[in-house]
């Protein structure tokens, strides 16, 4: 396989006619991406000693997801100690991959009685030096509706070991890939992730995808037009996906919970 191919490692059972499942009604929800500060980073004489361990910050890290009723996140830097405490303490949520696997630090996280699992998947995604990392994708039953939907959640290196736009490049040729062929069968698709780029980011994945952003940013007939102010976490969906009441939420807890805003949106697929 070329080093541009999509490679995806299948962990549930192949796909179902899809499509044809849903009853035809449109499935409205809240969908979030949150880099939840890897527990690495924070504690005594780390990188960021003001922020609490990530034990600690997982709780309000749930709080957060809660309180905005959230019923589908992509996380990133969900490293193992906060995984262990999110088991324990978001009742009614499940993540995946979560422990027990290099895709889980970039789990994606459902609430189970709005959601049913219907697939999961990984993709390789170059990170630091091009070292391919597992990402997740999976595909989710929406229980009131019986819509289907894909949801891939990414974190696309930043420059913290050396310039990564290469590898960031890369990576969006990856993920557009993988959006056009999930989309094939008409199945929306909601990509979300920290991907440290803002047009560099954006612009190609929709021009390769033809997606539009929970923000406002979107193709237009005269180029690409980004929101005022976009930011390097993103949440994007194929047209079948409307988005509204877009959030990008940086005080109180979130401050304290991580250095990257939580963003969420309210989104309604066909």
């Amino acid at each position: 396989m070329s080093q541009t191919a999509t490679k995806a490692r299948v962990r549930q059972k192949s796909s179902p006619a899809r499509k044809a499942a849903s009853d035809g009604k449109a499935a409205t929800f809240r969908v979030a991406s949150f880099n939840t500060l890897g527990a690495s980073h924070t504690g005594p004489r780390s990188q960021r000693p003001r922020f609490a361990t990530g034990a600690t910050r997982t709780p309000w890290a749930v709080q957060l997801l809660d309180d905005a009723d959230i019923t589908v996140a992509g996380l990133q830097e969900f490293q193992p100690p906060q995984i262990q405490v999110f088991n324990r303490v978001a009742n009614g949520w499940r993540a995946w991959p979560g422990l027990g696997t290099r895709a889980g630090v970039n789990s994606i996280a459902w609430r189970t009685s709005t959601w049913h699992r219907v697939e999961t998947h990984t993709l390789d995604i170059p990170y630091f030096g091009g070292r391919p990392v597992p990402m997740p994708y999976v595909l989710l039953r929406h229980v009131a509706t019986g819509q289907l939907v894909w949801f891939a959640n990414f974190h696309n290196p930043a420059d913290a070991h050396g310039p990564a736009q290469r590898w960031r490049n890369e990576a969006v040729r990856r993920e557009v890939a993988l959006v056009n062929r999930l989309h094939a069968n008409g199945t929306p698709v909601v990509v979300t992730g920290d991907f440290n780029d803002r047009d560099a980011f954006f612009c190609p994945f929709a021009r390769g995808a033809g997606v539009a952003s929970a923000d406002g940013s979107r193709l237009t007939s005269t180029g690409c037009r980004l929101a005022p102010r976009p930011g390097v976490d993103w949440i994007v969906g194929t047209r079948d996906t409307d988005f509204a009441d877009f959030h990008r939420l940086r005080r109180n807890l979130v401050a304290r919970t991580s250095d990257h805003p939580l963003v969420w949106a309210r989104a309604t697929v066909h």
